[in-house]
């Protein structure tokens, strides 16, 4: 072989390395990558029109835009929403974070039990005109650094962060406006 077709012959093998690791990194549909750091699934907040929110009897609740962009509490009654509260929840469901995704299928009721999913302490319901997600958030990971969350549909268990877990899991009164938000709720912005 000439110096030639050796050089010929490497570059082939480095441009078919390059294009066999870059066809390796599967990108899962659900997944999207939001500034710099990895959401569970793709939503925009624009897109969403209601959002339910079920914990217990007392903290089970409906967020939903009306049809002139204002969001309202609709169940239990029909109320105006506290603005901030909604758009950090919106922000929080929007760019969820996935600290860490364990691999298990979606039917797998043990390891559902484990993670606090089977009978999960949140469920969220987000709806696009498109789709409704389902969010079930379970229990605090062994080592305390998330919050086991599953998607319903969608095979494995995501770990989110505490933060995300505490915003999607507030209860009924920090969206009210006429109630002062409980300590630890987003506050109304002067």
């Amino acid at each position: 072989m000439n110096r030639k077709s050796t050089l010929v012959l490497v570059c082939l093998v480095v441009v078919m390395g390059i294009l066999a690791l870059l066809s390796s990194r599967r990108f899962d549909s659900q997944t999207a990558f939001h500034g710099g750091r990895t959401a569970i699934v793709r939503l925009d907040p624009d897109d969403i029109v209601s959002i339910r929110v079920v914990s217990d009897y007392w903290n089970t609740y409906t967020l939903s835009r009306n049809e002139t962009g204002i969001w309202e509490l609709t169940e239990p009654a029909n109320e105006k929403a506290l603005e901030t509260a909604v758009y950090e929840l919106l922000e929080t469901i929007c760019s969820l974070p996935c600290i860490a995704k364990l691999d298990l299928p979606a039917d797998d009721s043990e390891l559902y039990r484990e993670y606090g999913l089977w009978e999960p302490s949140v469920q969220v319901a987000v709806t696009t005109a498109e789709r409704e997600t389902t969010f079930l958030l379970g229990n605090d990971t062994s080592a305390g650094t998330g919050v086991y969350c599953a998607v319903l549909g969608t095979d494995g268990v995501f770990v989110t962060s505490r933060r995300a877990a505490e915003v999607m899991t507030r209860k009924l009164d920090d969206y009210r406006e006429t109630i002062t938000p409980s300590v630890g709720a987003v506050k109304q912005r002067v």
